[in-house]
């Protein structure tokens, strides 16, 4: 059962801080005495039925609202510390996450539309949408859909296509791939325009860069010198240091 004293009491004083009234001067309004407000507000006695309504009117809510315990304008404090059942540990990785209801939205169909944007230098960034940012990633970037922002000090992982300036770390793209140099390999569903590459590179598309420091798997490619492998169907290099497979090659 609840204590409607209480309730009244802890209302009287929030209502009255809320609209910067001290006792005296909500006293005076009431056309009582000071103490009897400090009464209310210590559980020692209550209002008059009579002086509900000039209360109410006071403090511009209605008299039922004196009564409530979900109280307008206060902050609730959300423990998202204490929410169940989310499919992650509990790390120091920001997500970007939509909800319909409690379900996460993770197919492309519910999600490409939404864009997850961030200032500053993350650590780590999941987002089960596409990610914005304005400068770059400390870590590592995973992604739904696609991503784009400046250096990405680690790895990328996404759906859909990347944009952004240096890779220190390996990418896998479901779609296009626009960047710096990368440091790691690289594998993509589809084209590449980019500066060097320190690892394998595989993608069914095409491929423009400067320098490939180890095997290409690809369709078409275009680039300067490939110290490694190449399997592709029309190749456009000026160097390359290893084996080739190809139907078509041309050297510049």
């Amino acid at each position: 059962m609840k204590n409607y004293s209480k309730i009244l009491a802890n209302n009287i004083a929030f209502y009255r801080k809320k609209f910067g009234y001290t006792q005296e001067a909500l006293a005076d309004k009431l056309g009582i005495t000071f103490q009897a407000i400090s009464k209310w507000e210590n559980e020692q006695s209550c209002p008059d039925i009579l002086i509900l309504p000039e209360l109410a009117e006071i403090f511009g809510i209605s008299i039922d609202e004196l009564f409530d315990t979900d109280k307008k304008g206060v902050k609730k404090e959300i423990h998202y510390d204490l929410v169940p059942d989310l499919p992650w540990l509990d790390d120091e990785t920001i997500r970007g996450v939509v909800f319909l209801g409690h379900k996460i939205l993770d197919s492309s169909k519910d999600i490409s539309n939404f864009t997850f944007h961030l200032k500053g230098a993350p650590l780590n960034v999941i987002s089960y949408c596409n990610i914005e940012c304005e400068g770059d990633i400390a870590g590592d970037a995973n992604a739904k859909e696609s991503i784009k922002c400046g250096n990405i000090n680690g790895n990328i992982n996404v759906g859909n296509n990347v944009f952004c300036g240096n890779v220190s770390g390996g990418i896998s793209a479901g779609g296009d791939v626009t960047c710096g140099n990368i440091e790691g390999g690289l594998t993509s569903a589809g084209d590449i325009t980019c500066g060097n590459i320190n690892g394998n590179v595989t993608t069914g598309s095409d491929i423009i860069c400067e320098n490939v420091e180890n095997s290409i798997e690809c369709r078409d490619i275009k680039c300067d010198v490939v110290n490694g492998s190449v399997s592709c169907q029309n190749i456009v290099c000026t160097q390359i240091n290893g084996d080739i497979s190809d139907k078509s090659t041309e050297k510049k």
